[in-house]
């Protein structure tokens, strides 16, 4: 009776064991694959911010450029917005933010005057010769724009590819992109017994609030 109570006990013994380090392996995979999914995700966020910083320092030689060709193309070019077609630009706008998946805050300021324009440069050559954004401009009639956009960060890419390549004849002066969290309040109430840290991550949302300043080209009147 008793080598029978002792080869059970060990049995038990054994079988618990084999419960703990079955439930110990357990936690450290499923930990080991979320931190394995953080660092993924981290990598691609990191990339697309490369990519956005790349494109950002890359615009003003492209200015220089797009100068140069509108200079040789101005007579036949029918792209620059003329008097009467801002409605058009704004719902061109509207619909780039549309298909990039972007909610869109669009702020177009006066047309500057030539005059105001040409001083400008002038006092910008009088800078111990350093070459400004100034001086960089295309044409002689333009006006600012600020777009504020809210999404994420491909729909950030995509919005400025859509743009850079629309009909309207418009140049990129600076992008600034600040992230933010959003905390869903309606799932704070429910729990994830097996995974609180995981029900926690369902509940935050990541937004991408971009500020991007532009110019856009008008026909002299």
């Amino acid at each position: 009776m008793k080598n029978i109570w002792l080869k059970n006990k060990l049995l038990i013994i054994i079988a618990l064991y084999a419960l703990i380090f079955g439930v110990a392996v357990y936690f450290v995979v499923f930990f080991l694959i979320d931190k394995i999914k953080y660092t993924s995700e981290q990598a691609q966020k990191n990339l697309i911010d490369q990519q956005i910083e790349e494109a950002r320092l890359g615009n003003l030689p492209q200015m220089e450029k797009d100068w140069q060709d509108y200079e040789t193309q101005k007579n036949s070019i029918e792209v620059i917005l003329s008097s009467g077609s801002e409605i058009s630009f704004i719902e061109s706008i509207d619909s780039i933010a549309q298909k990039s998946g972007n909610i869109i805050d669009l702020k177009i300021g006066d047309q500057v005057d030539p005059k105001e324009i040409a001083k400008i440069k002038t006092d910008a050559k009088k800078n111990k010769g350093q070459k400004g954004l100034m001086e960089e401009i295309a044409y002689d009639n333009y006006f600012p724009m600020q777009i504020s956009l809210r999404g994420n960060y491909q729909s950030l890419v995509d919005f400025i590819h859509l743009l850079e390549n629309s009909h309207f004849y418009v140049n990129i002066v600076s992008i600034d992109s600040k992230k933010i969290i959003l905390e869903d309040n309606s799932a704070k109430n429910k729990t994830n017994v097996f995974s609180p840290d995981k029900a926690q991550e369902e509940e935050k949302q990541e937004i991408i609030l971009s500020a991007i300043n532009a110019l856009v080209y008008t026909q002299r009147q």
